[in-house]
């Protein structure tokens, strides 16, 4: 699940949970990596085990409030973590049940994840970290 806190001189209050699985979900899951988009208008969180998806959320500039927009699969278990290319128009998934680094069409401006253009095979990846072009 997806905690949405609103924090405040107070302390943290308006505890809403997001769940990760659909309703009539019957396996186990647990949370991989959880990041914003660099604009802060998206949160995208991993779900693995026996789920294996990528869930795509909006969040109001407003009240941070998250509205899902999307369930993608990522296509093998146990993906740990993810990145977004610089330019924001792709999405790097660590598949460490597939061993394999996977390529993700995004669209920025509606946050939504298309198809896999590449994949790169890789034993066991399990962290992702772009660094800046020398």
């Amino acid at each position: 699940e997806v905690a949405e806190l609103a924090v405040t001189a107070d302390g943290a209050h308006g505890r809403t949970l997001h769940a990760l699985t659909p309703k009539d979900f019957d396996g186990q899951h647990g949370a991989g990596a959880i990041h914003l988009s660099a604009d802060g208008r998206f949160l995208y969180a991993i779900n693995r085990v026996d789920d294996n998806h990528i869930v795509v959320y909006s969040v109001d500039a407003e009240t941070g409030a998250l509205t899902q927009l999307q369930r993608r699969s990522t296509e093998a278990a146990s993906t740990r973590e993810f990145t977004f290319s610089p330019d924001g128009r792709f999405l790097l998934l660590a598949v460490q049940g597939g061993d394999r680094i996977a390529v993700l069409q995004r669209d920025p401006a509606s946050g939504l994840l298309g198809k896999t253009v590449h994949s790169l095979p890789l034993s066991r990846p399990s962290y992702l970290q772009l660094l800046p072009a020398r």
